[in-house]
């Protein structure tokens, strides 16, 4: 066995299944970090152990960037803030591009498309779910940033939004939400008033803002992707399409 004191370096990786691997390692430990948080912050011996594992951590980001970059599409991915090397290394691993042709595709696949009603339902990777949600969580985290080119997006599209709730363009949608109210919910008392004022509550302008900005983002992966794949520009009947930051081509 491979101990710790007999490597004198990190190891480079060399196939996508490892890199896929270590980034779901990477993952369950820094959530399993994030535990110790919860707790006493003044015992030394959570205090060492939260270190300890933070090491581990920063050693497989390393090594993750260092995959990403033998890739156009990993290189990209990381290229944009937000996007650190253990989402970029998930994203690689759960896309295949052969069974997302499309953004549309991509984003059924993510859990991104309006939920449908009748017998059909569409299916979606729970695992990939999770990194979107993440991921526009840290777009939020880093919209303040100049050069966070989806943060941005998010504060735009939060403007719009926002600007249509004030003037009331979201009246048929606060009616269909008061009739499928849950009066369990833990915000129903407040966000009742504001649905009977006709608006949406603001937390649900800044998801449906967060969600449109991870949608443009995986859309630019897919289109990345698919010019590494196929060595040709995916064609989009999109209109008003929003260039790629970082264009690798």
């Amino acid at each position: 066995m491979t101990t710790k004191s007999s490597i004198t370096e990190i190891p480079n990786i060399n196939n996508k299944k490892t890199a896929s691997t270590l980034s779901k390692v990477s993952w369950q430990i820094r959530n399993q970090r994030n535990e110790l948080l919860n707790y006493d912050s003044s015992d030394e011996v959570l205090i060492y152990f939260q270190d300890l594992i933070l090491n581990v951590e920063q050693q497989i980001d390393r090594s993750l960037e260092t995959f990403c970059t033998t890739t156009l599409t990993g290189k990209w991915l990381i290229s944009n803030i937000g996007i650190g090397p253990v989402s970029a290394t998930r994203l690689l691993s759960y896309v295949d591009i052969n069974k997302c042709r499309t953004p549309e595709h991509l984003w059924s696949y993510a859990g991104l498309s309006p939920k449908q009603s009748g017998e059909f339902k569409s299916s979606y990777n729970n695992n990939l779910k999770e990194i979107c949600v993440d991921i526009g969580k840290n777009f939020v985290k880093y919209s303040s940033k100049e050069n966070c080119f989806y943060g941005k997006l998010y504060l735009e599209e939060l403007d719009r939004r926002t600007d249509l709730n004030d003037k009331g363009e979201y009246l048929e949608l606060a009616q269909q939400s008061l009739e499928s109210f849950n009066s369990k919910d833990k915000n129903w008392a407040k966000d009742k008033l504001i649905y009977e004022s006709g608006k949406i509550p603001q937390q649900r302008l800044e998801s449906q803002s967060q969600r449109y900005a991870v949608k443009i983002f995986l859309a630019h992966f897919h289109a990345v992707v698919y010019y590494e794949t196929f060595n040709v520009e995916y064609q989009t009947h999109h209109k008003n399409i929003i260039s790629i930051p970082n264009s690798p081509f």
